[in-house]
């Protein structure tokens, strides 16, 4: 098998193997966690760092999901506005 030139088609290859030695069916709760969890491939387990603070992630390290609030004071000072 050649190496493939990114993460995100390695984890292709990666859960295509696993669909074809299941037979060729996973269940969509698998198929998250191999997108999510797969160790060095998944979303949260590929190592990247993350820039969220609140809430902490699986492992602790934080999140990528942060919003307005999180960002800057201005979400805030708008509404003190309304």
């Amino acid at each position: 098998m050649a190496i493939p030139p990114s993460l995100t088609s390695a984890l292709q290859c990666h859960i295509a193997q696993v669909v074809q030695a299941s037979g060729g069916w996973i269940s969509f709760e698998r198929f998250m966690a191999l997108a999510l969890y797969t160790p060095g491939l998944g979303y949260y387990a590929r190592g990247t760092p993350l820039f969220g603070v609140l809430p902490a992630g699986v492992d602790g390290r934080g999140s990528d999901f942060v919003t307005a609030p999180e960002m800057t004071p201005y979400f805030g000072r708008t509404l003190a506005v309304q």
